[in-house]
């Protein structure tokens, strides 16, 4: 097996393929919440969504030759966090590292890029997955309840250490005596920010 991994730039054969694949990566379908909308409210949606088109995305693909056996596709959120929007691997290539491969990839380019932090949502037990990203070093933001998968674990990856620090500090990692507690503590005093 020699697998390559590519920053896709024809998006559109891309998404066939992805598409092609997602029933052989994904046992359970995501519900489409645009079903339950009247054509009107649908319409209305699309138009919205139009607002959307310009930002920024990333593609990256896993190859077995000339194969995609994995993918993983990312979108601008905001000005400075990247989140991952849909990412996959077929089973048999599975345990492997293609995965944690393919979000080495993206925290690269997206440091590159200049973003600040990035997001992922990941089915609660999607063991492999969160496992991987902690590995990597994302931390855990929260628990959203997603109507088209159900609850879903937020994750987050800081570029900036200090930032990363902050996040820890306010998440209450860091007691009274830990050496960053007062790092972090003198940093905020900078900015007039208040202990809580």
């Amino acid at each position: 097996m020699n697998i390559t991994y590519r920053i896709i730039t024809d998006v559109e054969s891309f998404q066939k393929e992805v598409n092609q694949l997602i029933p052989l990566v994904f046992e359970e379908k995501a519900f489409d919440v645009l079903k339950i909308h009247s054509t009107e409210e649908q319409e209305q949606i699309k138009k919205l969504a139009k607002n959307f088109e310009s930002r920024l995305k990333l593609h990256i693909g896993a190859y077995d030759g000339d194969k995609l056996v994995g993918w993983n596709i990312s979108s601008q959120k905001s000005s400075d966090t990247l989140h991952t929007i849909f990412s996959g691997v077929l089973p048999e290539y599975r345990k492997k590292g293609l995965y944690t491969q393919m979000t080495k990839m993206v925290l690269e380019e997206a440091a590159r890029l200049g973003f600040q932090v990035i997001t992922s949502a990941h089915q609660m037990i999607n063991n492999p997955v969160i496992i991987s990203k902690l590995k990597l070093g994302f931390l855990i933001k929260g628990i959203v309840m997603a109507e088209e998968l159900g609850p879903m674990l937020t994750l987050k990856y800081f570029v900036n250490p200090t930032r990363e620090k902050v996040y820890k500090y306010r998440a209450g990692k860091f007691p009274v005596g830990h050496p960053d507690y007062h790092e972090v503590v003198e940093l905020l005093s900078q900015f007039d920010c208040k202990e809580l």
